[in-house]
C-alpha cells in the first residue's frame, strides 16, 4: 500500500502564511475572518491575510480549497495628494506580492493546480479596519489530492 500525501486546510494555510512572510513588501501574515481584524494583534504593515471564503469541495480525486488572499497597508496621516500617490504604490505592491505568492503556492508539494486568471480587486476601507487601510484581494482555488491508502 502506498500512502498519498497531501495537506489539510490548516496545513495549507500555515504553508501559505509562512511563504507570504518571506516576500518583499510583506511584514506580517495571518489567517482568520477579515471582519475581525481589529480584534487581532497585527501592527506590522503591510500584511497578507488569508481567509476561507467557502467550504472545501470534494471531487473524485481531489479537494478544492477556496481562499481569499488580502494584501493591505495602513496609510499614515498625509495630504490627499500624498494618499493618492501612496494608494497606487500600495495597490501595485499588493498585486505583485499576491501574484508572487500564488506562483509559490503552485509550486508547493502536493498541489495539483491553482487555476490562473485571478482577478485582483482594490479596496480602501475604514469600516473594516481601525486604521485607514487599502490594498487588494483575490480569491484562489487550490486543488490538493485526497489522502488515501492504496
Amino acid at each position: 500500500m502506498q500512502e498519498i500525501r497531501t495537506y489539510n486546510y490548516a496545513q495549507l494555510t500555515d504553508k501559505i502564511l509562512s511563504t507570504a512572510i518571506t516576500l518583499d513588501n510583506v511584514n506580517f501574515a495571518m489567517e482568520g475572518n477579515i471582519y475581525e481584524i481589529n480584534s487581532l494583534e497585527c501592527t506590522q504593515y503591510p500584511l497578507v491575510f488569508a481567509s476561507a471564503v467557502r467550504p472545501a469541495v470534494e471531487h473524485e480525486e481531489y479537494f478544492s480549497y477556496y481562499i481569499t488572499l488580502y494584501y493591505f497597508d495602513r496609510l499614515q496621516d498625509q495630504t490627499e495628494d500624498q494618499n493618492n500617490a501612496a494608494s497606487i504604490i500600495v495597490r501595485s505592491n499588493g498585486i505583485q506580492a499576491l501574484s508572487e505568492l500564488i506562483q509559490e503556492i503552485r509550486n508547493f508539494e502536493y498541489v495539483i493546480d491553482v487555476p490562473y486568471e485571478n482577478q485582483y480587486t482594490c479596496f480602501g476601507s475604514t469600516f473594516v479596519f481601525s486604521d485607514y487601510c487599502l490594498g487588494v484581494y483575490t480569491e484562489i482555488e487550490v486543488k490538493l489530492p485526497k489522502p488515501t491508502l492504496c
